[in-house]
């Protein structure tokens, strides 16, 4: 991409922008600030699991999958069975 020469000569005249000191402290401070908000700030602990969750759901998977294998068992042993 190039630019014409009158492109150059009017980009040329634009004056150069500095920030505010001022602001800028301003503006840093409010940003320390919420970040050091954002690092207090502590999300609340997970509730204990409860019984149930821990003991008897997977108590319950398991019976599922021996009431499985026994019955893939038992289908083995009646098609051994037929030949």
């Amino acid at each position: 991409m190039t630019f014409s020469d009158e492109s150059v000569r009017t980009l040329r005249q634009l004056q150069l922008l500095t920030p505010d000191a001022t602001r800028a402290a301003q503006l840093r401070a409010r940003c320390h600030a919420r970040l050091a908000r954002a690092r207090t700030r502590t999300e609340p602990a997970p509730p204990e699991a409860s019984f149930t969750r821990r003991v008897l759901a997977p108590a319950a998977v398991g019976c599922l999958c021996a009431l499985y294998l026994a019955s893939l068992l038992g289908n083995l042993l009646r098609l051994t069975r037929a030949f």
